[in-house]
């Protein structure tokens, strides 16, 4: 099949030819995946625009066969042919990255966001996490440092995507409406405190979105749906999950591993906060990057917004994944708490 030998790591290469068929608009070599679960096989990814049933394939269309027979160099330099396996995956038309986080109405969960404190440019952004119901209201959901720029509270200016705030009424999704402000200390300060010092329990923030022009229900490649989905479901240990953020800008697909994680997060300016009850995703296999937070937490088996990305970690040799619960509905601090409530007006 293929012209010259081509290492494993780079099997589409020997196919590039199918992209000459106009189903076909992307080729990969990654880990296969079954069931959005990742197997250890290497495999050519094929990304058609709408995958059909052989029956409905017409003669514009390329039947993507199950395994290509690829000449792959080998370890010792030799050249062995070798059968590898396609998984052909539905990407609908796929369009330059800067085109596709640039502009996209109504803004679906997993694009980018930023809230602007005016005169302040380099304030929040990150990831929109999903819109749906909350406190009774159709309301994008995030986390506090993405939207609320951590202490600074309710009130920014909020706009999808970050390079269109000079688009002022066309970018503008809507204004922070509510935080759980963060409470945070010089480094210094939390080591004299340690372990006395109260951790905060949630990074999160919302926006309300009456028009649904502005922002969908859907999140990018992972739910298609019109219905908002649910929040408020107690996450389940070593359940599957799913999240997409707007820099690693596919699907993540893991498990929780532990419910009560207690963590401590850190951000320019020698700032720092401390945390408690967060959610630890296995890292095994997924990444996690600057730019990714506020991504909706999803559960597989039912869809519920169990949680939002909210930091990687790195300790010793371990690497972690963690997410902010969801504060419920009704929910208002105690006062021995942290953290407070704010709201826009």
């Amino acid at each position: 099949m293929s012209s010259h030998p081509v290492f494993l790591s780079r099997a589409h290469i020997a196919v590039e030819h199918w992209l000459l068929y106009p189903n076909i608009v992307l080729l990969d070599t990654a880990v296969k995946k079954v069931r959005g679960r990742r197997t250890n096989q290497q495999a050519i990814v094929v990304g058609v625009i709408k995958k059909k049933s052989p029956a409905a394939l017409t003669a514009l269309d390329f039947p993507v066969p199950a395994v290509a027979e690829i000449d792959v160099i080998q370890p010792d330099g030799s050249v062995r042919r070798t059968p590898v396996p396609t998984d052909v995956v539905e990407t609908g038309r796929v369009r330059p990255f800067e085109e596709l986080w640039w502009w996209e109405r109504p803004c679906p969960g997993g694009f980018q966001i930023k809230a602007v404190t005016p005169g302040i440019y380099g304030s929040g952004a990150g990831t929109a996490g999903v819109t749906t119901m909350y406190r009774g209201r159709r309301c994008l959901l995030t986390n506090c440092h993405v939207m609320g720029d951590y202490a600074a509270g309710p009130g920014l200016p909020v706009y999808q995507p970050e390079r269109a705030i000079n688009r002022q009424q066309q970018a503008q999704i809507g204004f922070c409406d509510g935080t759980f402000t963060v409470e945070s200390h010089s480094d210094d300060f939390l080591n004299r405190l340690w372990p006395f010092h109260r951790r905060n329990t949630w990074d999160f923030a919302w926006c309300e979105v009456p028009s649904l022009d502005d922002a969908s229900h859907r999140v990018h490649q992972i739910y298609k749906g019109q219905a908002p989905l649910k929040i408020g479901r107690t996450p389940v240990l070593d359940e599957e999950v799913v999240w997409i953020g707007r820099t690693t800008g596919e699907p993540q697909v893991s498990t929780i591993e532990s419910l009560e994680v207690q963590g401590k997060s850190t951000w320019s300016g020698g700032r720092a906060a401390l945390w408690r009850d967060l959610l630890s995703i296995d890292p095994d296999g997924v990444r996690f990057e600057d730019g990714d937070s506020g991504s909706a937490l999803i559960a597989t088996s039912d869809k519920a917004i169990l949680g939002l990305m909210s930091f990687g970690a790195v300790a010793g040799d371990e690497t972690y994944c963690l997410a902010s619960r969801i504060p419920p509905e009704g929910f208002r601090p105690s006062w021995n708490s942290p953290q407070q409530l704010r709201f826009r007006r």
